[in-house]
């Protein structure tokens, strides 16, 4: 009776979970009003790094440049995790998904005024045992999120 109730231990177990990011069908110009911009706060290492990379502004290291940008702190909204008892009903072989959506959000201050924007960056999080085949090809979260940024649209707020 203890072996067979291992093997529903062993699957449970054995599931992992990857990170995708949902694909925008339009494509948003990062070509933004602001081009240049010099980051008030890049010891936020990770945000600096993705804005960086994504390329959605043109980053100047003179402190005296017109546009300052300055992060503000990033919201993650996850979901409920109700969809996981599916996982755990068939052992991890039905792979459930679980929408994760975050918040790049930032200030652009200039002569004009100061101004909000966010990003919404959506991702989502696929859990089953079958992930583990997938895993070495699997994006990191900071590499998602700078796709993300280069595909999502700029909004005010």
């Amino acid at each position: 009776m203890k072996s067979l109730l291992s093997i529903p231990i062993l699957f449970l177990v054995g599931c992992t979970s990857n990170l995708y990011l949902v694909k925008n069908e339009k494509n948003y110009s990062p070509a933004y009003h602001e081009n240049v911009v010099c980051v008030t706060n890049p010891e936020l290492g990770d945000r600096f790094q993705a804005l960086v990379e994504s390329e959605i502004y043109e980053i100047s290291d003179d402190p005296n440049c017109e546009n300052k940008l300055t992060f503000k702190a990033s919201k993650i909204d996850m979901a409920c995790g109700n969809p996981l008892i599916a996982s755990a009903v068939f052992l991890g072989t039905v792979p459930v998904s679980l929408p994760v959506t975050d918040r790049f959000r930032y200030i652009i201050e200039n002569e004009d005024g100061i101004s909000e924007y966010v990003h919404f960056v959506e991702i989502y999080e696929r859990t089953s045992i079958w992930e583990w085949f997938l895993k070495p090809f699997s994006q990191s979260k900071d590499e998602l999120l700078i796709q993300g940024l280069k595909q999502s649209e700029r909004r005010k707020i």
